[in-house]
């Protein structure tokens, strides 16, 4: 956990130099024009709107996104319009929104079902030749035995360790689907297989300790995608 907290920070230390940074600029009126004015509350603002939407908090996506608005209001041809009147149409509209869309409770349905991992854990599932490994806030280490085709690997604020050493692959390709965010993964992989790697990959790196290129026939495929995350393959 320890390189998550790293990222944590590092991030959380960006954010606010470059607030004090745009607070200084408008401070100075270093930029004119009507979209020029309150860029240090605007970053803010924006900041907090896309960590809502990353969560899934509908009221208060339209809230900080009205608070925006009031900011440039001028700039969007809104003069005219109260703040109080802003501010009301998106209290209803997040009402609205928040009553028609609302994965929260899908989300707590889940977590009841036990389809989905509650922070801090991380569950392992297995359907006949397919692994499924759902991480959130965890620090994990797993080892894979026996055949597969496919894992399914989503993680999400977690440090992982995956050891493929005695895994089996009876078919010619099998596939490892990520979908990790800010996470650090591990995967010890033989020797002789060969890696197809068709990540899409956002902010992340993939470093290697041992061999890019397999020996032998068997092929394993990265689809899927990493955000913000450090992948390292081992060759065993």
């Amino acid at each position: 956990m320890h390189s998550l907290f790293k990222k944590f920070f590092t991030t959380l230390g960006i954010i606010f130099v470059v607030l004090a940074i745009l607070i200084l600029v408008d401070a100075l009126h270093v930029l004119t024009g009507p979209w020029a004015n309150h860029l240090g509350l605007t970053f803010l603002f924006l900041v907090i709107f896309i960590f809502c939407l990353r969560w899934r908090l509908t009221f208060s996506s339209v809230l900080f996104l009205s608070f925006i608005i009031m900011l440039h209001k001028a700039g969007m041809g809104m003069a005219h319009v109260s703040n109080w009147t802003i501010l009301g149409i998106a209290i209803l509209a997040g009402i609205g929104l928040s009553l028609l869309y609302h994965p929260h409770l899908n989300y707590v349905k889940r977590l009841i079902q036990g389809d989905e991992p509650t922070p801090f854990a991380t569950i392992e599932d297995q359907n006949e030749d397919v692994i499924t490994i759902h991480s959130r806030f965890s620090d994990t280490t797993r080892n894979i035995s026996g055949e597969f085709t496919r894992i399914d690997l989503d993680t999400h604020y977690s440090d992982v360790d995956l050891h493929l050493d005695d895994a089996l692959l009876t078919t010619p390709t099998a596939t490892i689907q990520f979908d990790c965010k800010s996470s650090s993964l591990n995967l010890y992989i033989p020797l002789e297989w060969n890696i197809e790697d068709q990540l899409q990959k956002i902010g992340s790196t993939i470093d290697y300790n041992g061999s890019e290129n397999g020996t032998g026939s068997k092929t394993i495929y990265f689809t899927g995608r990493l955000a913000a995350s450090n992948l390292t393959i081992t060759r065993v």
